[in-house]
């Protein structure tokens, strides 16, 4: 869950977050990064709460990722949720200081042929506050900042079947999923061969969500194919996580 930054002001050049301006910060915290749903479990409830000094004004709104397997995914954004396919109410809430609430968010079709996949950004709104004094002086001008939230959900079949296909191709190591619900693919790194290899000796290749249909191809640091130096990798998906060695 990556924290997005939304700065505002007013009379500002180019709408320009300057160092040298005065700023003021509302503080929200969310409990859940990601939010799973199925046909067997369409609602969930996310925690939101102010952990600033002021009142805050705390907005929702929805992306679809309407091609996650595609390496340039295409995406479809809802401002007005009562229109979009998750509902999350409150869409609203004003939360005072220390103040915390719960959002219920349930998607409206239960039935999917494989995962449906979104975004769900909670921010603080924040009206545009008048610059203290002209900008061309070289005084600072009055800045807000505030942290909103992206908040994975992953609507996920019924009777959900991921289906990892391993494969080498010369250097590389491809991970393809013929599934129809995405793994979560954490800690791939190439070990030098050996049984007793422990973990600090293998070299990081990093982590992904591969989901329905997506091909991830790794370019290896030790190409020789002679050796085919073994790959591990964690693989976490709805109900188990298993840790699998690749030769």
């Amino acid at each position: 869950m990556g924290p997005i930054t939304v700065c505002h002001r007013i009379a500002a050049v180019l709408g320009l977050c300057l160092a040298t301006a005065s700023f003021a910060q509302a503080d929200i915290f969310v409990d859940r990064a990601i939010l799973e749903f199925s046909p067997s479990a369409p609602a969930q409830t996310l925690l939101v709460g102010n952990g600033g000094d002021e009142p805050v004004y705390v907005v929702t709104s929805l992306t679809e990722v309407l091609d996650p397997a595609s390496a340039t995914p295409q995406t479809r954004t809802y401002e007005d949720l009562r229109r979009a396919p998750v509902i999350a109410n409150p869409q609203t809430l004003l939360l005072q200081p220390g103040q915390r609430k719960l959002v219920r968010v349930f998607v409206k079709e239960a039935e999917t042929r494989t995962d449906r996949v979104y975004k769900l950004t909670v921010k603080p709104y924040i009206e545009d506050i008048a610059v203290n004094r002209p900008i061309s002086d070289g005084s600072s001008g009055a800045i807000k900042v505030s942290l909103g939230y992206n908040i994975l959900l992953l609507h996920r079949p019924e009777g959900s079947s991921p289906n990892v296909e391993v494969s080498r191709e010369g250097g590389d190591i491809v991970f393809f999923n013929a599934g129809n619900t995405n793994v979560l693919l954490k800690d791939v790194r190439q070990c030098p061969a050996g049984d007793e290899v422990g973990d600090d000796a293998c070299e990081s290749l990093g982590t992904n969500r591969l989901y329905a249909g997506e091909r991830w191809r790794i370019d290896l640091p030790n190409k020789d194919t002679s050796k085919a130096l073994p790959v591990r990798a964690r693989f976490i998906t709805v109900d188990k996580v298993e840790d699998l060695e690749f030769k």
